[in-house]
């Protein structure tokens, strides 16, 4: 806990909550702080990591000593301690958000730092009321419903058992609120604080190796842009001979026709043949004019972005034996309450993704990672599972791009092994269902050069859309390279888009997406991603 003496007499702090890019709270001044994502605000929050965050959010104003907040008009709103509000005055331990979804700050006060802070609801959960499961939900959930180290299940469920843990039950509350304050706000201020010298200089030295990297890395890209552009010199050579080609011999399919046509008299020619070819190098030529060739890709875009879909799935744990759904509410005082009586929202993990449908029968491909994790990717929801005899139940949807009907999809065959991560799912097929048409597993792969689009929901439902029909997005790039069985793509590529087609100029599917390129323990590089060749497509399709 922060010590109230290297503070002023009435200096409020805002503590961050899981904000790795902020370490430390950040001192309220005298004159107040504005917030926002222009650089010429206070507290700079930036577009990459908030984008729901507006450019001029909120200001916090020091009234003598009470703290206030005021929304400048912003667009996801400003949100204390689970309430939207325009302004209202803040209290030593309040929870305030910019933005639905956004960055969370404690807020503290010098007078009240040396006693008890009370986090509100919005401590435990994270955005739209969904609980945010870390390590120590485990044993707060063990503590609150009065759970031994491997259960016996019918101990667990007995009524009469429940009943009578009621006094104890009040006396966990109470500890779980000093082990939320010493998890939430405290340990994050000391552990930061303690920071060595030695890790320090750790990370200088990663960031040297990788700055190393980074130089060779930009040598080679170098040397392949220089033989793209050789090969797109040679590309465009043959183009404009090949169009040369098609407009001399229309010139000269005109001039037999209107020289033949002057003469009263013709034998052994055939004028009909002669109109056919001239129509057909016409058509030919056509297909060489830019604008022609734009829309003509625009047009497969378009059908193939109907065809996409946003893959929704949400587990929920059971109890194994008995089938009682773990729920999780709030207490009178706003502290959550975990209970098998069903009040407030089952305890849920939910993902996003993206994927395509594959033909009128229904069946859809996505990535085997969006529908469900595996052990060592959410360790505490597991744990919870395996330590207390619960199981976990998979219920997939699908929502088409354009539409907002939510669709129940099975899960019907997946592959996850080395850079294997596909998963094949179902739906009860629909009239006016769109599809890709056919999945072409046999075709080359795209070079480096080669323009394609992805086509996916990046972010999931946390991106603007129209109302609650979904819209995928679309991001033109190319391929760079091929790394291992994947394939580079210089794109803009997003946690949500996984799953999704990449298709080439033609409409043809050439891959899907399934992975970012990591840059440090705290960022990504959205545009460079990953897609898995379509042929690889091949171990689940065709469905046997």
């Amino acid at each position: 806990m922060a010590d109230p003496q290297e503070m002023s007499s009435n200096a409020w702090q805002l503590s961050p909550l899981q904000i790795p890019s902020l370490r430390r709270p950040i001192e309220v001044p005298v004159g107040g702080l504005t917030v926002g994502r222009d650089p010429a605000s206070d507290l700079v929050l930036s577009t990459d990591q908030f984008p729901g965050v507006s450019a001029h959010h909120a200001r916090l104003n020091l009234e003598g000593k009470v703290l206030w907040v005021e929304d400048l008009g912003a667009k996801n709103g400003t949100i204390v301690s689970g309430e939207r509000i325009e302004r209202c005055a803040l209290k030593n331990g309040d929870i305030i958000q910019f933005g639905s979804g956004g960055p969370r700050f404690a807020v503290l006060s010098a007078e009240g730092l040396a006693g008890t802070v009370s986090l509100a609801r919005t401590a435990f959960f994270g955005a739209r009321g969904k609980s945010a499961i870390g390590e120590e939900t485990v044993e707060r959930v063990r503590m609150q419903l009065d759970l031994p180290d491997k259960l016996e299940v019918a101990k667990m469920i007995a009524g009469e058992e429940r009943r009578s843990r009621g006094a104890l039950l009040i006396t966990v509350v109470v500890a779980l609120i000093f082990v939320a304050i010493g998890w939430q706000v405290v340990g994050k201020i000391q552990d930061e604080s303690r920071a060595s010298v030695e890790e320090l200089q750790k990370q200088t030295e990663e960031l040297q190796e990788k700055l190393i990297l980074s130089r060779a890395q930009l040598e080679q890209h170098q040397g392949q842009w220089e033989a793209r552009q050789n090969e797109f010199s040679e590309a465009r050579d043959d183009w404009d001979a090949d169009r040369l080609g098609l407009i001399k011999e229309r010139e000269r399919l005109e001039k037999t026709i209107q020289s033949l046509a002057n003469k009263e008299k013709v034998e052994g020619v055939d004028m009909g043949a002669l109109q056919e070819q001239l129509e057909q190098t016409t058509r030919s030529l056509s297909l060489y004019d830019p604008v022609n060739l734009e829309q003509a890709r625009l047009r497969e875009v378009a059908r193939i972005n109907r065809a996409v879909v946003m893959v929704e799935a949400l587990e929920v744990l059971k109890q194994r034996t008995s089938g009682e759904v773990l729920f999780i509410s709030e207490d009178e005082y706003g502290f959550a309450d975990f209970n098998f009586e069903g009040l407030g929202e089952p305890l849920s993990k939910e993902a996003s993704g993206s994927g395509f449908c594959l033909n009128d029968e229904g069946y859809l491909l996505t990535n085997a990672h969006v529908v469900f994790k595996e052990e060592g990717e959410d360790l505490s929801f597991l744990a919870l599972a395996d330590e207390m005899d619960f199981e976990t139940t998979l219920e997939l949807t699908v929502t088409f791009s354009g539409e907002s009907l939510k669709r129940e999809a099975k899960l019907i065959d997946w592959v996850r092994e080395g850079d294997q991560d596909l998963a094949l799912l179902k739906i009860e097929p629909f009239d006016g269902m769109p599809t890709i048409g056919k999945l072409k597993l046999d075709s080359p792969e795209p070079t480096g050069g080669t323009e394609v689009f992805c086509i996916g929901f990046p972010l999931g439902r946390s991106v603007m859309q129209q109302g609650e029909t979904v819209i995928a997005s679309t991001f033109r790039g190319i391929v760079s390279r091929k790394v291992r069985s994947y394939l580079q793509v210089d794109a803009a590529i997003h946690p949500g888009a996984s799953g999704g087609p990449v298709i080439d100029g033609t409409g043809s599917v050439v891959g899907v997406v399934t992975a970012i390129h990591p840059v440090d323990r705290e960022g990504k590089a959205s545009a460079i991603g990953y897609i898995i060749p379509i042929a690889d497509a091949g171990v689940l399709w065709p469905h046997e």
